[in-house]
């Protein structure tokens, strides 16, 4: 009886605070969204909405792209926590798939701040500063975002791209905006374990598109300078009021 009442408290509070923010929406003018599934999400729930799309950025990520060396061991990274919604456990199946295979010429590294499974395939790294994130990723072959649940958009896709690191992420993750479309059937994946593990299988064995993807991300259009996004921000205040 206790549980049934408790169930119930529950459900109305979060009937309320639905209820507050649908109120909350309906006053707003403008909506900046950092990605299209921002976009995407909030349409199926409030209908069509005034917006714009904007992929955003931070001051730290700066334009340090070059041409990368790859062969070897395949050193794939993962930054995150260890929960399902993030993906990991989805990405430790797929290597694990890898290794079933015979293919067994790689290192998952962990940059988590946490325990992990013990493997011979994963390596856990200490946090690390700022100061140190150019020699993380001269040291990655490939960093994967598998992310299960709706994510905004994904920093550290952003910041793999301006190292001229490849990456490989879910159809989940906002950030696949600014992958350009000739490398997105390489780069972007459904949400399971077996679809990441296809990826990671052809990259294994055709280690040259690693290569080519590093060149893709040289030839990128893209604007790195974090002052052109403040301006583009400052144009929709601009715009609006």
């Amino acid at each position: 009886k206790d549980v049934e009442i408790t169930e119930c408290m529950q459900s109305q509070r979060y009937i309320s605070l639905r209820q507050f923010y649908e109120e909350m929406f309906k006053n707003i003018t403008f909506f900046h969204f950092n990605s299209l599934i921002t976009r995407d999400v909030y349409e199926s729930r409030l209908g069509s909405l005034h917006g714009k799309i904007i992929n955003i950025s931070n001051l730290s990520v700066k334009d340090n792209r070059k041409r990368k060396i790859f062969g070897g061991k395949l050193n794939i990274a993962y930054f995150g926590n260890l929960s399902q919604h993030k993906g990991y456990f989805e990405l430790y199946k797929a290597c694990e798939m890898l290794k079933a295979d015979g293919l067994v010429d790689f290192k998952l590294h962990l940059y988590v701040g946490e325990g992990v499974v013990i493997s011979e395939f994963v390596e856990c790294h200490n946090p690390f500063t700022s100061d140190e994130i150019s020699k993380i990723y001269d040291n990655i072959d490939l960093v994967i975002v598998p992310s299960q649940w709706k994510e905004t958009f994904g920093f550290i896709v952003l910041e793999a791209l301006s190292f001229g690191t490849p990456v490989i992420i879910s159809e989940n993750v906002g950030a696949k905006d600014i992958i350009p479309v000739s490398m997105r059937k390489e780069c972007i994946y459904g949400v399971s374990a077996y679809e990441l593990y296809i990826k990671l299988k052809d990259i294994y064995i055709n280690r040259d598109k690693l290569q080519e993807l590093n060149k893709n991300i040289l030839d990128m259009d893209y604007t790195w300078d974090f002052c052109e996004h403040e301006k583009q921000i400052e144009e929709i205040y601009i715009k609006i009021i």
